[in-house]
């Protein structure tokens, strides 16, 4: 849903908004939501506050958007090679569904 929602999102604003609405929604929700991050110090977890959250979310967004263009603009290549020439996608699927 904001995965796609960010990919059309045509502005910096509007890809912030987004990330900031995915912020609130897992800090409102039932039961609430944390973004957490390990302290260097002292190994204990601790809760980032909204700023730093939405830099990790946008970060996130980000490289999920650009792998998913990099597969279309990927798939759009492999479709035109002949199937027994296809070996990316036969070794896809072999990791996929391994034979033991």
């Amino acid at each position: 849903f904001y995965t796609e929602r960010y990919s059309k999102a045509s502005g910096t604003n509007e890809k912030l908004s987004i990330s900031n609405r995915l912020v609130q929604g897992v800090r409102h929700a039932s039961p609430p939501g944390r973004f957490l991050m390990k302290n260097r110090k002292d190994g204990l977890w601790i809760d980032i506050n909204d700023k730093e959250a939405i830099a990790k979310v946008v970060k996130y967004l980000k490289k999920i958007d650009e792998t998913e263009n990099f597969h279309k603009r990927n798939n759009d290549v492999t479709e035109h090679l002949p199937k027994e020439h296809d070996s990316l996608s036969s070794a896809s699927r072999n990791l996929q569904n391994p034979t033991f």
